[in-house]
């Protein structure tokens, strides 16, 4: 996937990304609903060189990596899984936003696919917010699904959007 948008390029990782992508996959603020959790250097260039579902985020003025959005076959071809993590240097500035509805686009436009999920934790409402965005609609509230640390479990919402609820919002 190379996509281009108004402020961003959203691309395959390469090693020369490493240090902007610690920038971001060290914080555990950035990372606290990742199910990877915070990654150091090794952990970064190990998620760099191996991934076949995260692609980056470039912001198109600096050259610099803010954040990833993961986008893979989740069930069969024609069901796909997204999600997105950003620098909070540029979070609320709409390019997660930016991002996933460039990634929609291709994959309901180019790649013929029939539907795409995405998920998020209840405490964490700028993703399913971000989801609602899109024009992905909540199927299921799954309750201590995700096991944490300490005996904790944590709940999720899960959304999709269908390539008919895709077409029939960029009709308008």
């Amino acid at each position: 996937m190379n996509l281009t948008t108004q402020r961003l390029i959203i691309r395959a990782f390469d090693s020369a990304d490493k240090a902007d992508v610690i920038g971001y996959m060290s914080d555990p603020d950035v990372t606290h609903f990742l199910s990877e959790g915070t990654l150091d250097e090794s952990g970064v260039e190990h998620f760099i060189l191996n991934t076949k579902q995260a692609f980056a985020i470039e912001h198109s003025a600096s050259g610099k990596v803010i954040g990833h959005i993961e986008f893979y076959p989740w069930f069969g071809d024609h069901t796909y899984e997204m999600g997105w993590v950003l620098n909070p240097q540029f979070q609320g500035l709409g390019i997660a936003l930016e991002a996933a509805q460039a990634t929609l686009s291709y994959g309901f436009l180019t790649l013929g696919i029939h539907r795409v999920v995405a998920t998020a934790q209840p405490e964490n409402p700028a993703s399913y917010k971000l989801m609602e965005k899109l024009g992905m609609v909540r199927e299921g509230h799954f309750r201590q699904c995700i096991p944490k640390e300490n005996g904790v479990w944590w709940d999720e919402y899960f959304y999709s959007i269908l390539r008919s609820d895709f077409d029939n919002a960029n009709a308008r």
